[in-house]
């Protein structure tokens, strides 16, 4: 046991330092009892049972009730401190005393410990629960962050004393201990609580030994004259959520020497922290925030009970009109419930932010109505876009119509004074807002203008195209080969149709100027193999278009091979002969002799 001689040695010598004036007092309990009482207070209505304190037992403990000192800086007026050291000490009382080899099996399993810890002190007793919420204050202190992080490598969290905060249900023998003496770290993860991690950077002679982790748990105003040790935690708020109100349950607060038995720590609870509490749900705020515009009910889930609710903005405190449990918002600020039943006081409280009203911009929406449904045209609703959520960081992600339904915002068909409601999101806090596109359609009128012919590609199977001809190169127009579908560009692909009415629409006076096209289409192959089955080749309803037509086919060298009219009733067309031989699968030409024009095209013989 030299490790027993050594503590005791550099207790003495270097851990007790005599220029050191704490500034609180500690005083030894009478029993564990009065431990428990001044943590639970006289409001909270939380009777605390069956008290137990254990540690160093002897004329100077290592529990004791603390009471903060005129001027003193230190965070709680008055509390219970656990040490794995005498509790006097704290308060630069040097006292004898002499280790005690205790080991915690419930601190070791819920910290995950290897090791055998020593020099263990606890409270522990029984509550029952009066509401769903749990919560206290408390601060961890150590020498580890003098001394430890000197002599133990950083990356070794085993080194450092262990502290836990352990809670489970009393009367279920398989009810499992929870810590809440845990952090959230900065990937949001629930960690324990101890020197190694939450520290800042730690330096010797100038060189930094070890980085800092967690910082933002760390008192970095921390004076050693507050309190016998080398450093502290900010005050930490152990938390439980989800106790079933009626309930009893076992609560132990336990700190123990980790491997490096000369550098000592304590527990610190602020007294009267130990309450219930209402709970009224997460902060909502940041980008936890509400909507603009949505309301939102607090429950304080005590229903029955006469409720005090206000609400903080700005300084400035509010007595709502509401008495019962539940309380409907739509503003920002801080809301505060207390509810005092039988002389207990419990209190709930959340912050409530909201985002910014999202700016849209209604739109009418005018265009010229179809020439063969009246009071209807096609409209493209996303062309409004910009126009609605203008440079902001918004979406559009639906469009609606009046009876609900989501519609598709290409090529709409709309009715005149029909309203659109258009959602849109803002893309971070995923608000959204809506704004309404009110269609209206021009009538249309003839305009007598007759249209420059327009510029046909025929005989290209399915891939003819048609190009039409604008009246003016200063006004803008539309473009249509059916009357219902207007397109902006003049080039249509892969039109079949052979003889047919098109249409240019001027899209300011709503006028329409009407033409006709000729396109035609041949079978890009035959098979005259005497099946009655594409045995010939020819092109349909080419007398339609052109009762004088003449069609003339060649093979790949120019030579003649058959001319016949456009008259299909006295006319089947090609057979695929020459002078009543077959001719071979190959390629051959033509050339479609109109009354004002000539047009060629190819097509194969299959065999």
């Amino acid at each position: 046991m030299n490790w027993i001689k050594n503590i005791v040695l550099a207790l003495f010598i270097c851990c007790i330092p005599d220029w050191v004036s704490a500034q609180i007092r500690v005083d030894y309990p009478i029993d564990a009892n009065q431990l428990a009482s001044a943590l639970t207070g006289t409001s909270s209505c939380i009777i605390p049972t069956n008290a137990i304190v254990s540690g160093n037992t002897s004329s100077n403990k290592s529990f004791g009730l603390f009471t903060k000192k005129t001027g003193s800086t230190f965070p709680f007026d008055s509390g219970v401190i656990l040490s794995t050291r005498p509790s006097k000490i704290s308060e630069d009382i040097s006292v004898s005393y002499a280790p005690w080899a205790i080991r915690d099996n419930d601190l070791e399993k819920a910290l995950g410990f290897s090791y055998a810890t020593n020099n263990r002190t606890f409270l522990e007793f029984e509550f029952e629960a009066k509401t769903k919420v749990l919560s206290f204050n408390y601060l961890f202190a150590s020498d580890e962050y003098k001394n430890n992080l000197t002599y133990n490598p950083c990356d070794r969290p085993e080194y450092s004393d262990g502290v836990a905060i352990l809670i489970k249900e009393a009367d279920n023998p398989t009810s499992n201990y929870e810590n809440l003496a845990v952090i959230l770290n900065d990937k949001k993860e629930k960690i324990t609580v101890s020197s190694y991690t939450i520290r800042p950077d730690f330096f010797m002679s100038g060189v930094k030994k070890c980085d800092k982790k967690n910082i933002d748990y760390f008192d970095s105003t921390f004076n050693s004259n507050t309190i016998n040790f080398a450093g502290q935690t900010k005050v930490l708020e152990a938390r439980k959520d989800n106790l079933i109100p009626g309930k009893k349950y076992k609560i132990k607060f336990v700190i123990a020497e980790g491997p490096s038995p000369a550098e000592f720590s304590a527990l610190f609870i602020e007294a009267g922290s130990f309450t219930s509490k209402i709970d009224l749900g997460p902060d909502l705020t940041n980008n936890k925030a509400l909507c603009f515009g949505k309301t939102h009910e607090l429950n304080s889930g005590l229903a029955g009970i006469s409720h005090k609710w206000t609400k903080t903005d700005s300084g400035t405190t509010t007595l709502l009109t509401e008495t019962s449990n539940l309380l409907t918002i739509n503003q920002k600020g801080t809301y505060k419930a207390e509810v005092i039943d039988t002389g207990c006081t419990y209190t709930g409280e959340i912050k409530i932010n909201y985002n910014a009203k999202i700016i849209v911009a209604d739109q009418p929406f005018a265009i010229c109505e179809s020439i063969l449904t009246p009071n209807q045209a096609i409209f493209d609703l996303g062309s409004k876009k910009s126009a609605i959520i203008g440079t902001n960081n918004l979406n559009i992600t639906k469009y609606i119509d009046s009876s609900g339904n989501p519609v598709n915002p290409i090529n709409y068909l709309g009715t005149n004074g029909e309203i659109i409601e258009v959602e849109v999101e803002e893309s971070n806090t995923k608000c959204t807002e809506k704004a309404k596109i009110t269609l209206q359609t021009i009538p249309t009128s003839i305009d007598p203008t007759i249209p420059t012919d327009p510029i046909i590609r025929d005989f290209s199977g399915n891939k003819n195209t048609v190009t039409l001809i604008p009246l003016n190169t200063t006004d803008p127009f539309e473009f249509s080969l059916d009357g219902f579908n207007f397109q902006k560009g003049p080039l249509f692909y892969k039109r079949e149709s052979f003889d047919d009415t098109f249409y240019i629409l001027n899209t300011t006076s709503c006028k329409v100027a009407e033409g006709k096209y000729t396109i035609l289409n041949h079978p890009s192959f035959f098979t005259p193999n005497g099946d009655f089955a594409n045995d010939n080749w020819k092109i349909n309803k080419m007398f339609d278009v052109d009762p004088n037509a003449k069609v003339i086919i060649f093979d790949r060298y120019g030579k003649l091979l058959k001319q016949f009219d456009s008259n299909t009733i006295t006319n089947l067309g090609w057979d695929g002969t020459y002078n009543g031989a077959f001719l071979p699968a190959d390629d051959y030409w033509f050339s479609v002799q109109f009354s004002n024009r000539e047009a060629k095209g190819h097509f194969s013989l299959i065999r």
